[in-house]
Order: structure tokens, then sequence, then C-alpha cells
């Protein structure tokens, strides 16, 4: 089930209509916002997830650093 728009900033819908005008794609603006939507989603998700994780690398003089 698609995720309706909450807000986007002004900032933010002028570079959708940028980027929808120069894509030169044929799907209606709403459609395209929405995609846009989903994959900014996407993209918040995975960054949360990987900034979470937790690398153990060791320490310095061990490395050699």
């Amino acid at each position: 089930m698609p995720q309706k728009i909450k807000s986007m900033s002004d900032e933010q819908i002028f570079i959708a209509a940028v980027a929808y005008e120069t894509s030169g794609c044929q799907l209606p603006m709403e459609e395209f916002m929405q995609r846009i939507s989903e994959r900014y989603h996407e993209a918040d998700k995975a960054y949360h997830n990987l900034r979470q994780s937790y690398v153990r690398v060791g320490s310095k003089d061990k490395l050699g650093i």
C-alpha cells in the first residue's frame, strides 16, 4: 500500500519539480512525487539502520595506526 505524502518543504517540492521536468517521464506528477517520497523513506530507513550498527575494529596500536 503506498504511503501518503505527509509534508515536504518548499525546497524539496522545487527540487522534485525540477527533477520531474528534466526527467521527461510519462508519469503523472502525483505518482512521480509519491515515488520520490517512497525512495526518501527507504533511504531514511537504511540510514538509520546503518548508523546504529557498530563495527569493532580493535585497538589502533594493534592495527599499526
